[in-house]
């Protein structure tokens, strides 16, 4: 689903409220979770995985869809997007770990707003990513959505880059042993403990 004319750009929401008087609902000040979409899922949801924002794609604006629109399901851990098809009958769900996301970006139109979504191909091997591009989002739910995708997204390569980290060196030790006997001593020791010999070398 493809919009005509977007621009890539970042929008307040001052900018917004002109285009808000158009819409078709009401405006939303804060992440909203509708319970209707939360149910469409529930069963691909994981144990301790909560949803945190519902967005829908409206049926009157352009870039949208009247019969079939599609949903958004931001969690905790993942993106769930719900591609309803046949007159609505159908729906598939696409499911992206934020690990995979790399990029996200506000396409903004005159009368409603695009998220463009682009996700890493991990399987494939050739280092391409595609494009998952849905249009007719109110502009303020649009800009909730890219803000809490992209700060997920963040978080989720952060916590990739420290399980990759190398783990840290092993602290020299701060002992001298003994030739003569092989005992431990302290570092500041000139005979050894043990035999007293005088042959005590760093650890």
């Amino acid at each position: 689903m493809k919009m005509a004319s977007v621009q890539a750009k970042t929008v307040s929401l001052r900018q917004l409220n002109a285009v808000e008087k158009m819409d078709d609902g009401p405006v939303p000040k804060e992440m909203h979770v509708d319970e209707r979409e939360v149910d469409e899922v529930r069963r691909f949801l994981w144990p301790g995985e909560a949803v945190e924002l519902t967005v829908k794609q409206r049926k009157i604006r352009p870039g949208g869809s009247l019969i079939t629109p599609t949903s958004f399901v931001a969690t905790n851990k993942r993106l769930i997007i719900i591609n309803r098809t046949r007159l609505g009958v159908r729906k598939d769900f696409e499911v992206i770990p934020y690990r995979y996301i790399t990029a996200v970006k506000l396409l903004h139109g005159l009368f409603s707003c695009s998220v463009l979504i682009r996700v890493s191909s991990v399987d494939s091997g050739d280092g391409k990513g595609q494009n998952e591009e849905i249009g007719g989002i109110r502009p303020s739910e649009a800009e909730i959505l890219v803000h809490l995708l992209n700060r997920r997204m963040i978080e989720s390569h952060q916590q990739t880059d420290k399980q990759k980290a190398p783990a840290p060196a092993e602290p020299q030790s701060e002992v001298k042993f003994c030739t003569e006997c092989g005992s431990k001593n302290s570092t500041i020791a000139k005979f050894c403990a043990s035999c007293g010999a005088s042959s005590v070398v760093e650890g």
